[in-house]
C-alpha cells in the first residue's frame, strides 16, 4: 500500500503522525473479509487540526496505485479544514453548554442558600422580637411548632415537660404532675449537651439541649412529620438558645424572691443566735415563726439534685410557707410544725418529678432556734443510717429511726449485716430471702414481741390460729436458742425491727403465710 504523503524537516513529525492516524483508521474500517476495501492501494489524507492538535484524519483511497492531482489535494484539504472548524465549534458548543448548566446549578444552589439564610434570619428575628416584647415559653413553643411543623415541648433538666405547643392545635395545657419525655429523648439530650448541637432520634424526632448559667436548664423536644433539614435544624437550635434566655430570666426572677432565704436559714440552723430578732423578722417574711415549734426536713438526692428541687419547691409553695435552700447534696426545709405536713406533701410532689433517687428525714419538733443545730445533726445521722440500710425514695420521721441512732452511729451496710448475723443466728435469712421459711418465722416472732408476749394478740395480728403461732415459736426456739431471756430478747427485738426497716417488702412481717 502506498501513502502519497509528503513532508520533510519540521513537517516530518506531523507527516509521521498523520501516517499513523491514517493507518489506524484504515485498520478500523468495518467491512467483511474479502471486501474490495482490503485492496486499497492509494490513499490521500489530510489531518483534522483543532487548536494545533490532530483530532482526526480525512482520507480517500483507491484500489489501484495512482497519483492525486493538486486540485484533488486542495479539495480534500479544504474539506478537512471545514471539518476541523465544525469539530472545534461542536466542542466549544458542548463546553459552553456544560458551563451554562454548571452555572445554572450554581445559581440555583446560591438561590436556595440565600433563601435558607433569609428564612433562618427571619426566624431568629421573630424569636428575638417575641422575647423582647415579653413573650414567655408558651409563645416561643407556639412559634417554633408553627414554623417547624410539629409538636414542640420544653422540658426541665429532669425531663419533665414544662410547656408544649402543637403546630395544628396551639398551646397545650400542662397536667398537674407534668408529662415526662421518653427515655430515648432523655438519652439524646445528654448527647446534645455533649456536642452542642441538635440530635435526631427515631427519624422524625429531634432534641436540643438548653444550657445556661452553671449547667443544664432543660431541652427542646420536637415531634415532626419529617426529618429536619440543615436550615430547619439551625432554626430549632436558635429556638433552644432563645428558650434558654427565657428560662434564665425566669430562674433569676424566681430566685430573687428568696434572695436572702439561704442566709436566714443558715443563721437559724447554725447560729450565731445573737441576731435572733433580726432572724425572726426575716423568717416571718417567709411564713416561719421562730417563736413557735419548728421542724427540719432534710432531703438527700446526690449531686445537682438540690438546686432543681429548690426551684420546683418555689414554684409549688411560693415564698410564704417555709424556708428552704439546697445543701449541696440535697435540700433543707424549715417550717413551723403545724405546716410541716403540707410542706412535706409539696416536697414529695416535687420529688415525684425528680428522676434520681432520694432519701429524706423529717426531724422532731424544736421549740427554740438554738435547738435547730442539734436537729440538723440528728437528721444527718438518720440519712446516713438510711444509706447504710439501702432505704431510698421515702421520707421517714425521725421517730422511726431514733432508736437505732445511738446503736448504729456511723455504721455501714457491712456492720449492720454483721449485727443481724450475730444477733439472730440461724433465724436470719439474709437480705434477699423473702420466701425463706426463716423469714416467716422471724415475722411471727416480731409480731409476738410487738404484742408484749401476748400470744392471742399476736395470732390475731397475723390472722393465725393460736396453735399455729405456738408451733412457729417452737420452731424459733430450735433456731434461736435463749431468745426468751430478758436481755437477749431486747437485742433480738431491735434486730428484727431493724431488719423489717431495711427490707419492708421482702421481710415476712404480720400477715405472712408459711
Amino acid at each position: 500500500m502506498g501513502l502519497p504523503l509528503m513532508g520533510a524537516g519540521a513537517a516530518a513529525p506531523l507527516v509521521q503522525k498523520l501516517a499513523g492516524e491514517i493507518g489506524a483508521h484504515v485498520a478500523r474500517l468495518d467491512h467483511p473479509r474479502g471486501h474490495p476495501g482490503d485492496l486499497l492501494a492509494s490513499i490521500l489524507g489530510v489531518p483534522l487540526l483543532t487548536t494545533d492538535e490532530v483530532s482526526g484524519v480525512l482520507f480517500v483511497g483507491d484500489r489501484y496505485v495512482r497519483a492525486y492531482t493538486a486540485w484533488e489535494t486542495s479539495i480534500l484539504s479544504t474539506l478537512g479544514a471545514q471539518a476541523s472548524v465544525a469539530i472545534g465549534n461542536a466542542r466549544l458548543f458542548e463546553q459552553a453548554r456544560d458551563a451554562l448548566a454548571q452555572a445554572g446549578a450554581t445559581n440555583a444552589l446560591l438561590s436556595r442558600q440565600t433563601a435558607d439564610t433569609r428564612a433562618a434570619a427571619e426566624a431568629h428575628e421573630q424569636l428575638t422580637a417575641l422575647v423582647a416584647r415579653g413573650g414567655d415559653l408558651p409563645d416561643v413553643c407556639a412559634m417554633l411548632a408553627q414554623r417547624l411543623g410539629g409538636r414542640v415541648a420544653v422540658c426541665d433538666e429532669a425531663g419533665r415537660e414544662i410547656v408544649a405547643a402543637d403546630g395544628g392545635r396551639g398551646i397545650e395545657e400542662p397536667t398537674e404532675e407534668g408529662r415526662w419525655i421518653e427515655d430515648a429523648a432523655y438519652a439524646a439530650l445528654a448527647e446534645s449537651r455533649r456536642t452542642g448541637r441538635s440530635v435526631a432520634y427515631r427519624k422524625t424526632r429531634t432534641v436540643c439541649a438548653i444550657v445556661g448559667g452553671d449547667g443544664p436548664l432543660g431541652g427542646l423536644v420536637l415531634h415532626g412529620t419529617e426529618p429536619l433539614g440543615e436550615v430547619a435544624a439551625r432554626v430549632f437550635e436558635r429556638g433552644a438558645m432563645v428558650t434558654g434566655v427565657v428560662l434564665l430570666h425566669q430562674a433569676q426572677r424566681t430566685l430573687s424572691l428568696m434572695a436572702d432565704a439561704p442566709a436566714v436559714l443558715h443563721g437559724l440552723v447554725h447560729g450565731p443566735w445573737g441576731r435572733l430578732e433580726r432572724h425572726a423578722q426575716q423568717a416571718e417574711k417567709y411564713g416561719v415563726d421562730i417563736h413557735g415549734p419548728m421542724r427540719l426536713l432534710r432531703i438527700r438526692t446526690g449531686r445537682d439534685g438540690g438546686p432543681y428541687l429548690r426551684r420546683q419547691l418555689i414554684e409549688r409553695l411560693g415564698t410564704s410557707s417555709a424556708l428552704f435552700d439546697d445543701a449541696g447534696d440535697g435540700l433543707v426545709v424549715l417550717a413551723n410544725a403545724a405546716r410541716m405536713d403540707a410542706v412535706r406533701a409539696a416536697v414529695q410532689a416535687c420529688l415525684r418529678r425528680h428522676r434520681g433517687s432520694f432519701s429524706g428525714v423529717a426531724g422532731h419538733a424544736v421549740d427554740r432556734p438554738d435547738g435547730l443545730a442539734a436537729a440538723f445533726e440528728r437528721t444527718g445521722r438518720c440519712l446516713d443510717l438510711l444509706e447504710a440500710l439501702g432505704r431510698r425514695d421515702e421520707i421517714f420521721d425521725e421517730s422511726r429511726l431514733a432508736l437505732y441512732l445511738p446503736l448504729f452511729n456511723r455504721a455501714d451496710a457491712a456492720a449492720i449485716e454483721g449485727f443481724f448475723t450475730a444477733t439472730l443466728g440461724g433465724l436470719y435469712a439474709g437480705p434477699a430471702a423473702h420466701a425463706d421459711r426463716r423469714a416467716v418465722l422471724a415475722g411471727t416472732l416480731l409480731a409476738y414481741l410487738d404484742s408484749g408476749y401476748n400470744a392471742a394478740e399476736a395470732a390475731r395480728s397475723l390472722s393465725l390460729h393460736i396453735n399455729t403461732l405456738r408451733q412457729r415459736l417452737e420452731a424459733v426456739d430450735a433456731r434461736l436458742q435463749g431468745w426468751r431471756d430478758a436481755g437477749r430478747a431486747l437485742e433480738v427485738h431491735v434486730a428484727l425491727r431493724l431488719w423489717r426497716l431495711r427490707d419492708p417488702q421482702r421481710f415476712a412481717g404480720p400477715g405472712a403465710r408459711m
